[in-house]
């Protein structure tokens, strides 16, 4: 997240769960990787997230493993502010082909490499929209582009697809409302 919606924004790579039986909001000890804000995140199993790019227009990926704090445990993380990640368990993920931040992700069943619906078995996560802001201006591209590029996740290799098993979007855009219902994913 960051420190500040409306002025400049701090990246912060820590991550907060909230526990819906009580009520409060808890500090987990572990951080990501990489520090970023706006950035798409999704759970791809119980206790495991998978965060995608962000501003500053990040093409990282990463498994965040959730550690659960003990019951009853509200005391501050011990990790210093800002340190990175010290979970070494989950597999690498590669990076997207260019970074983005404002993007929004789904986790959806899809069709496997060559096969075709209605046979979709393989778990995938969808990444829609978001942009990308650079600071330098030179060259023929525009300071802010947006995409409309959906770049697929297959959750159990943990690699992204080099088909088109998703068509792009008709317009590309950011920061867009996703949901999935009935195993469609619709924006606007």
């Amino acid at each position: 997240g960051c420190d500040d919606v409306f002025g400049r924004a701090e990246t912060q790579p820590s991550v907060e769960i909230y526990d819906t039986a009580s009520g409060v909001w808890t500090l987990l000890a572990e951080r990501l990787q990489y520090s970023r804000t706006t950035a798409a995140s999704i759970a791809t199993g119980a206790l495991e997230i998978l965060v995608v790019g962000g501003a500053p227009s990040l093409a990282t990926a990463e498994i965040y493993d959730v550690v659960l704090p003990e019951e009853g445990d509200r005391s501050e993380p011990t990790a210093a502010s800002g340190a990175t990640s010290s979970q070494p368990s989950a597999p690498a993920i590669a990076d997207l082909a260019e970074g983005r931040m404002g993007c929004q992700a789904a986790v959806i069943d899809l069709p496997h490499t060559g096969g075709s619906y209605p046979m979709a078995t393989r778990r995938s996560v969808v990444i829609i929209g978001g942009e990308r802001c650079d600071d330098d201006v030179s060259g023929d591209y525009p300071r802010i582009k947006q995409f409309k590029a959906v770049p697929v996740l297959d959750v159990a290799t943990r690699a992204w697809r080099a088909d088109a098993v998703v068509p792009d979007m008709p317009n590309a855009r950011t920061a867009a409302a996703l949901c999935v219902g009935a195993g469609n994913v619709g924006w606007r």
